[in-house]
């Protein structure tokens, strides 16, 4: 991988984060806006969702509009690599790193853990999709009669589990959707069963399998931001509550629904199997207490969707997705080679010096060594000035780049030093050599920049890291707190709904006692006139008689 291919896939990946988390955002504060409606704000997060799945098609359609201009990378002519390896051998060579980690490095760990997380999502939901068929195939068709059951449509099947302590009322299904009741549910009331199948009808109308199914595919793609699992928990609930609104309109009793829910999550509270988020569970406590409060909330809106405010909402989120692909940045490369650094000039080693024999005493001297003949006149040619030759006692420096790491609080630190000797070496040749030293430091420089930022990258990456995976604890802490605090609350709500249903069965007694006072007062006073007329005739035919 290229260093500027490696810079543009660091960059995309902030980008994704950045714009998953704007996305997110926006639909969260959407959502309070729309508080009384639960069917809006589950679209909401639908297009939230969609907004995300289509960011990645639109980035790679439409180019960036903003562009950071990055240097040529340098390339040492061949020229400048011979001329460095005749230097001699009185320089020793650059000691290279054991251990360099560069960005293309960081890149490339980077783009493998998104894909090892991306295909840990995708198997946890295919081992899901196994395990809903495999219950499929261990229940048996329902035996209720068609007079308890509400309209679920043709292709809808209902099946009932053959294990005693099986799993709570949960809806899964595209094209054939499956309704799976408990095996308890053989001896159900009739409300109850007619409540919780119009709860799973809801479900099944509403399509809210595909939009499951589109927030496991988005966390996959968005698994490092744990915004986008908080979103799916959101969207879950927010179904669950949109499919009660419905059951409410419906003509079910908010009093005796909500009881239905409590009950049903306290028998089926520990018998929820992780599968990936696929079915929808009726029972799940997860958004037990906001579906409480959303049913016996008198304001509260339980309409549906129309068409308009799907266009709305899908026409928001496209806008949303094209601007957000439109004003994200990326990295190009400048066509001009940046300019190369200056030779460094060299002199030309001296030539070994020729051996000079030793001459005797008694041998005279040499007649070479007296003053030198004229050239002769023939020679016409003009003699090309010699190269200055550079003294016999210059001695180039040894430069050497030193790398050395230490451990400080876990995290590795590269130090980058040059150690040049200068041991016998003169102030011309210092200055000869003053080019080289200044490019073995400008050397050393570059490589303690590029340790520093890759040790940033990596200490930036545990950092995320160590945040994803303390986030997950803290908020099921959180929801088991919020959930013991409204234990209470919940408790009053249900004895409350058992005390109107009580003060009911005691106004309809009463009521069928003076019914049925009144009808023996009534009885009781025709009797008494029909007595007092009989007795007034007798009396009228004794006097006559006489």
């Amino acid at each position: 991988m290229s260093e500027l291919l490696a810079q543009n896939a660091l960059l995309l990946a902030g980008e994704a984060f950045v714009m998953s988390a704007v996305v997110l955002a926006l639909a969260w504060e959407a959502s309070h806006l729309v508080r009384n409606r639960a069917s809006l704000r589950h679209l909401v997060w639908v297009g939230a969702f969609a907004a995300l799945l289509l960011l990645p098609a639109l980035a790679w359609i439409v180019p960036a509009q903003i562009h950071f201009t990055l240097p040529a990378p340098h390339v040492v002519p061949a020229a400048a690599m011979a001329q460095d390896a005749d230097i001699g051998p009185d320089i020793a060579p650059l000691s290279q790193p054991a251990f360099h980690i560069d960005i293309a490095t960081v890149a490339t760990a980077i783009v493998a853990l998104w894909l090892l997380g991306v295909l840990v999502i995708v198997l946890r939901g295919l081992v899901a999709m196994f395990g809903l068929h495999a219950l499929e195939r261990r229940s048996r068709v329902h035996v209720f009669q068609d007079a308890a059951l509400p309209d679920l449509g043709r292709r809808t099947e209902i099946r009932i589990a053959n294990a005693p302590n099986g799993l709570g009322p949960i809806t899964w299904g595209l094209f054939r959707p499956v309704i799976l009741l408990p095996f308890s549910a053989l001896f159900w009331t009739r409300e109850r069963l007619q409540a919780v199948l119009l709860h799973e009808a809801a479900h099944i109308r509403r399509h809210d399998s595909i939009s499951q199914m589109l927030s496991l595919l988005v966390g996959a793609l968005y698994w490092p931001n744990p915004l986008v699992w908080l979103a799916a928990r959101a969207l879950r609930a927010e179904a669950e509550i949109a499919a009660d609104d419905e059951v409410i309109a419906a003509g079910v009793r908010p009093s005796s629904y909500a009881g239905e829910l409590l009950q049903l999550a306290s028998e089926f509270r520990s018998q929820q199997p992780a599968l990936a988020g696929l079915p929808l569970f009726m029972a799940a406590p997860s958004a037990l207490e906001a579906r409480v409060k959303s049913v016996l909330a008198p304001a509260h809106k339980r309409l549906g969707v129309t068409s308009m405010d799907v266009l709305k909402i899908g026409g928001v989120a496209f806008l949303a997705t094209a601007a957000l692909t439109f004003a994200r940045p990326s990295f190009a490369q400048s066509d001009a080679a940046p300019p190369a650094p200056p030779a460094i000039e060299r002199a030309p080693l001296p030539a070994p010096a020729a051996p000079v024999a030793q001459a005797s005493p008694a041998t005279p001297a040499p007649a070479a060594q007296s003053a030198p003949s004229p050239a002769p006149a023939e020679q016409t040619e003009p003699v090309r000035p010699a190269p200055p030759v550079a003294e016999a006692n210059y001695v180039s420096p040894n430069i050497h780049i030193r790398r050395s790491e230490r451990t400080v609080h876990g995290h590795k630190i590269c130090h980058v030093s040059v150690d040049i000797d200068t041991n016998g070496l003169s102030a011309e040749a210092l200055e000869r050599a003053r080019p080289q030293i200044e490019r073995a430091q400008a050397d050393a420089r570059a490589m303690q920049s590029e340790a520093f930022r890759a040790e940033a990258e990596v200490h930036a990456h545990e950092v995320e890291m160590r945040a994803m995976q303390e986030a997950g604890p803290r908020i099921e802490a959180e929801v088991r707190a919020a959930l013991a605090r409204a234990q209470p609350e919940i408790d009053r709500a249900v004895a409350e709904a058992h005390r109107y249903n009580y003060d009911l069965k005691i106004n309809e007694r009463v009521d069928r006692a003076l019914k049925r006072a009144q009808v023996r007062i009534e009885i009781k006073d025709r009797a008494d006139r029909i007595g007092g007329q009989g007795h007034a005739g007798s009396g009228e035919d004794g006097p006559g008689a006489n």
